[in-house]
């Protein structure tokens, strides 16, 4: 230090004093995370809100999240997002991703957040269901997972859904197509579901994509479809699949408009058996 001008001397025993007396400052308590209650409601930093791995819903309308942040710039956000909240204090979101976007894609600080309790996948998926713009992919997607997840009867999603167990079959038969064709499936709602459910029904995967490419294309009709699929459940499969498609066949010759009002009684009572017995053996599939 004895070469140094006198300024610079100065100078490095200031830079000693300061790093002296930080060594001895106490170091910062870390920012205390905030203990959220379940069932309230509170601000939240937009930041703060970690996404949910596994999200049900897969595409999201670009130009319908503008347009929603348009309005979120007027009236703010008006329906609380949903979160979860682990030991840590750590938020997770449960509900509400496309009003999440829209806010910060206007530019929104923070948003409106309500705790809930519970399998934070499970809240996700039911209240996924719940939505009325569901495509049919993401609503049988939906069903499927939740279906795994809690080890559920068609019964049981019947009673969530409100839709019958016959209903619930052919929605969830439309996770058999092949990736590229639910794909397609999920940004439009052009094809009907009962022309998914026949081409579901198709033997290979490349068939399937052929089919659903030719209906798009007016190549194919519905009727058309339905001969497929029939044909293909005749000529391949077990003897078991065989026998099953040689009854179906059979029951569609009844025509229950010629029977006896008694006749019509009997009839529905043996169908309703089986229609029992059939959920039976689907849930063992």
């Amino acid at each position: 230090m004895a070469d140094l001008k006198e300024g610079q001397q100065a100078l490095f025993e200031g830079f000693d004093a300061v790093v002296a007396v930080q060594a001895k400052a106490p170091i910062p308590p870390a920012r205390v995370k905030v203990k959220y209650a379940l069932g309230k409601l509170y601000n939240v930093a937009c930041s703060e809100i970690n996404s949910l791995s596994g999200q049900p819903r897969k595409f999201f309308d670009e130009e319908g999240i503008v347009a929603l942040a348009e309005s979120i710039k007027r009236f703010g956000v008006v329906e609380p997002i949903l979160c979860s909240v682990d030991d840590a204090g750590h938020l997770t979101l449960l509900a509400g991703e496309r009003r999440l976007r829209a806010a910060r894609l206007a530019d929104l600080k923070s948003v409106p957040v309500r705790i809930l309790d519970g399998d934070p996948k499970e809240i996700s998926l039911v209240e996924n269901l719940m939505r009325k713009d569901l495509s049919l992919v993401e609503e049988a997607e939906s069903l499927a997972s939740l279906k795994e997840l809690r080890v559920w009867k068609l019964a049981d999603l019947s009673k969530l859904t409100g839709k019958s167990e016959p209903t619930l079959c052919e929605i969830l038969s439309v996770t058999k197509l092949p990736s590229q064709v639910l794909e397609k499936c999920r940004t439009a709602a052009s094809v009907p579901r009962d022309v998914l459910v026949l081409i579901s029904r198709l033997g290979t995967e490349s068939e399937m994509i052929a089919a659903f490419e030719q209906y798009g294309n007016g190549t194919v009709t519905r009727p058309d479809l339905k001969k497929a699929s029939k044909r293909f459940s005749h000529s391949e499969g077990t003897p078991a699949t065989k026998l099953v498609s040689k009854f179906l066949k059979t029951l569609e010759r009844i025509d229950a408009a010629t029977l006896s009002e008694a006749d019509r009684r009997s009839f529905r009572a043996e169908v309703e058996k089986l229609q029992g017995r059939i959920t039976i053996i689907l849930e063992l599939l």
